[in-house]
Order: C-alpha cells, then structure tokens, then sequence
C-alpha cells in the first residue's frame, strides 16, 4: 500500500504537463486548416464550384453550336431523291469561302 500512494504522489516532468493540451491544441489547429484549405476543404469547394458554373455556361453555348452545325449539315445532305438546297449550298461556300465570280460585285453594309 506504501508503495501505491508513493507512486500518485509522484509529480509528473514538465514538459507531460503540456503535451497532451498541446498536441489536442495541434489536432484542432490541423483540423482547422483541412476544413479551410485541405483537398476538400471550403475554398477548394468554392473555386470547384465555380469552375462548375463555367464549364456549365461554357457547355451549354457549344451545344448551341452544335445544334446549329447539325441542322446545317442537314440542309447539306443530299435528300432521298437527289437533290440538294443548291441555293443554301452557294451561300455556305460563299460565307465559308471569300471567293466571288469575275461579274459579281460585293455591296458590303
């Protein structure tokens, strides 16, 4: 019995004192900073969202062209009985192409 109250009336070093306020002190601080910065952290959701809204602006104007491209790629096609929109062809070429024949004049707006 001598021996066990000698052994809680042992006083601890000093630096056991502090250890564990200072390393849960560690724990939150490291906590704190992967809540804030870490790979899912808040800042990291704000510029993923961001990017998110960008992308979604960026994504919805090329499926406008795409729309756009399809239905003049339609025009193009041959129809089942051989024939083409000649007169849409001749405006393409010439918006796609700067080219103009030797008796026509170019009236620009």
């Amino acid at each position: 019995m001598l021996f066990m109250s000698a052994w809680r009336s042992r006083r601890l070093p000093k630096w056991r004192e502090w250890a564990l306020p200072v390393g849960v002190l560690l724990l939150i601080l490291y906590s704190f900073d992967q809540l804030w910065n870490g790979e899912r952290g808040l800042v990291t959701w704000r510029l993923m969202h961001e990017q998110v809204q960008t992308l979604s602006a960026d994504n919805a104007v090329l499926q406008k062209d795409v729309s756009h491209l399809s239905a003049v790629t339609e025009r193009l096609k041959v129809t089942e009985d051989g024939k083409m929109d000649e007169d849409f062809l001749d405006e393409h070429i010439r918006q796609v192409l700067p080219l103009k024949k030797p008796d026509e004049m170019i009236l620009l707006p």
